[in-house]
């Protein structure tokens, strides 16, 4: 992994969620899932749906998107609430709050990197050279 980043729901402003400190996993069934992306599969949203399993629980998913910005603009429209890391929290869409939740839900997640193995272009080798910096300079 590259990253481990905090998981976040994206509720609307007028969501009872909106002014909490933070939410527990448990709250959220029975709320309106927005999640991403439909595919491929094996992402992050069946990383999302192993950790609802994983604490006995089964989301309600309205809706499967193809990406973050997708699910957060329906969460803007009012369609649901969704589920997003740490950096799609610097989506700025009119209405949507984005509370933490809980660290006791082991709300984390890894953020991986692949590419070919047989690709030797520069610029890869180069992109490799700082994501592997960063992944060290995140240990110390």
């Amino acid at each position: 992994s590259i990253l481990t980043e905090r998981l976040h729901v994206a509720v609307p402003a007028s969501h009872p969620f909106a002014d909490r400190k933070n939410v527990a996993l448990g709250e959220l069934p029975g709320q309106p899932l927005v999640l991403y992306p439909r595919s491929p599969r094996g992402g992050f949203i069946d990383q999302l749906q192993r950790l609802f399993f994983e604490h006995g629980l089964t989301p309600t998913i309205v809706q499967e998107v193809d990406d973050v910005v997708t699910a957060v603009a329906l969460v803007s429209a009012g369609a649901g609430i969704s589920i997003v890391v740490d950096s799609a929290c610097n989506l700025s869409l009119p209405g949507v709050v984005y509370v933490p939740l809980r660290e006791k839900d082991r709300a984390n997640i890894d953020l991986c990197m692949i590419h070919r193995s047989d690709d030797e272009s520069p610029l890869l080798q180069a992109f490799l050279a700082v994501a592997r910096n960063h992944k060290r300079s995140q240990k110390r």
